[in-house]
């Protein structure tokens, strides 16, 4: 005969596994924020491939040998979502303030926008972190320029 307590421990079983699998994927989530970010040459920041109506996309901004990544914030994945070439990187504009869609970042933010290749987009980061990537997008080197 089939017995009613059996059909609720199952229940129960069935539940602790999901809770187990969802607490997890925090767990590993919140291992990888805190690994990336305390590797040397990496800013949290936000992202988005729209310029007129952004859809921020929080990440993880990490500096490769002659390319600068983009990794999903809150994501188990090791790989980007965006790749820059740095030869093929350019700032166009920075904004400081609570203006315009400036306001849609965190208080000490500055929104930069930049060109990859033929595509606009805009990226949110602290102050710091713009200046150690514009000085890294500075530092790059120029074709005929030490090439031989």
């Amino acid at each position: 005969m089939f017995d009613g307590s059996v059909l609720m421990y199952t229940i129960i079983a069935i539940i602790a596994v999901i809770v187990l699998i969802g607490a997890g994927r925090i767990v590993l989530q919140w291992v990888r924020r805190m690994q990336l970010r305390r590797t040397f040459g990496t800013f949290e920041g936000f992202i988005s491939a729209d310029t007129l109506e952004p859809d921020w996309l929080p990440g993880i901004f990490r500096y490769q040998q002659g390319k600068l990544e983009v990794l999903k914030l809150h994501s188990i994945s090791p790989m980007p979502v965006y790749t820059f070439k740095r030869e093929d990187l350019d700032i166009l504009r920075i904004s400081e303030g609570t203006e315009g869609l400036a306001a849609e970042l965190p208080e000490d933010y500055v929104l930069v926008q930049a060109k990859y290749r033929q595509d606009e987009f805009l990226m949110g980061m602290t102050f710091d972190a713009y200046a150690g990537l514009s000085a890294w997008l500075e530092a790059r080197q120029i074709m005929g320029f030490g090439r031989y």
